[in-house]
């Protein structure tokens, strides 16, 4: 995985200092959150913000700016000697600086659909990470009783709060617990898709019941664009699943495995969808043709509640986002027996 040299101090300077950059076509923007001010500067006037961090209000550091002419320094590694890696989790930028090359790699791999330039914008949020290798904590949620408990080696800042050691259960990456992705998504163990009709398809079921396989077969098969294969995050009181898409399981000889998800599927989601049909799949041992039936609306609730997973949203919000979900979209349910009748199973479905 290759990354763009760049010290990142323009970014890291913005988030530290509460502004925002943004480049769009040739021009670049800032914002000061504070003093709710926004500015149109030139590129080369931006680059030189790092030098005046922590000298006062957006307006007044520009226009000290609009004296300089210095000439913008060519960009280079990150002057810590850090990593960074620029992603855009869930409409968030999200920067995380790794002291460990290999760390960094494998975090790009991970969110292998979510890198994007680094100097596009300035975070909002930056990640710290001082690890060799990218454990499981840093994209899962560790144990309940861990909340609290310092998360070694990781430490977290964003426009809104200073830097600090990540004490919450949830992961760091995306940052579910704090600002700007508190209280905005609730979360359901479940695939989703966008078929070529712009119709939204969640998957839901137990492990191993093949969620991953058919978002992965309708992408290949029917041109769906995959937005997620794990975890759905809807927007609360909302059917909108955002687009969360990363390292995929896949089976390879006889395990499962985590493959970027770019190396799987050529169709993968920019854009939020709203869920209009719910598949339920269930694997049984029993030898016999598949089947495929339409359920209630209340069954849909009842299958879909043992999925829920928490992504910062209060239980009331998410248990509203999961009724609503229930009541508008139409849902049914697969059970199938051989690996192979999945396919058809799925595809069929979709297309009726």
């Amino acid at each position: 995985m290759n990354f763009v040299k760049d010290d990142s101090q323009l970014g890291l300077s913005c988030v530290e200092q509460g502004w925002r950059y943004s480049s769009l076509d040739e021009s670049a923007f800032l914002f000061d959150e504070r003093a709710e001010f926004l500015a149109r500067v030139d590129p080369h006037l931006a680059q030189l913000l790092p030098a005046a961090s922590g000298a006062g209000s957006l307006s007044a550091t520009l226009a000290r700016l609009s004296q300089s002419t210095s000439p913008v320094a060519e960009a280079d590694a990150a002057s810590d000697g850090s990593t960074v890696v620029s992603l855009l989790l869930l409409g968030v930028r999200v920067d995380v600086r790794c002291a460990q090359r290999a760390c960094a790699d494998r975090i790009a791999a991970f969110y292998s659909a979510c890198v994007v330039p680094p100097m596009s914008a300035s975070p909002e949020v930056v990640v710290w990470c001082d690890w060799d290798d990218p454990g499981r904590y840093l994209f899962r949620s560790r144990p309940d009783d861990q909340e609290g408990v310092p998360l070694d080696g990781v430490e977290v800042q964003t426009l809104r709060s200073p830097r600090q050691p990540w004490t919450s259960t949830l992961p760091p990456i995306p940052a579910l617990a704090s600002w700007p992705f508190k209280d905005r998504f609730a979360a359901l163990h479940a695939a989703s898709v966008r078929t070529t009709a712009g119709e939204g398809v969640m998957i839901a079921g137990e492990r191993s019941a093949g969620k991953s396989t058919s978002a992965l077969l309708l992408s290949k098969r029917l041109g769906a664009e995959v937005l997620a294969d794990e975890t759905s995050l809807l927007h609360c009181r909302t059917t909108m699943v955002e687009p969360f898409p990363h390292a995929v399981g896949v089976w390879r000889d006889g395990r499962k495995v985590q493959v970027p998800i770019t190396e799987v599927c050529d169709r993968i989601g920019r854009h939020a969808v709203s869920i209009n049909r719910i598949v339920f799949l269930r694997r049984h041992d029993e030898a016999g043709p598949g089947t495929v039936r339409r359920i209630s609306r209340a069954d849909a609730l009842r299958q879909l509640l043992p999925h829920h997973r928490d992504a910062g949203a209060s239980i009331g919000d998410t248990m509203q986002t999961v009724l609503n979900l229930a009541a508008r979209a139409d849902s049914w349910a697969i059970e199938y027996s051989a690996h192979e009748e999945l396919s058809d199973l799925v595809c069929g479905l979709v297309e009726s």
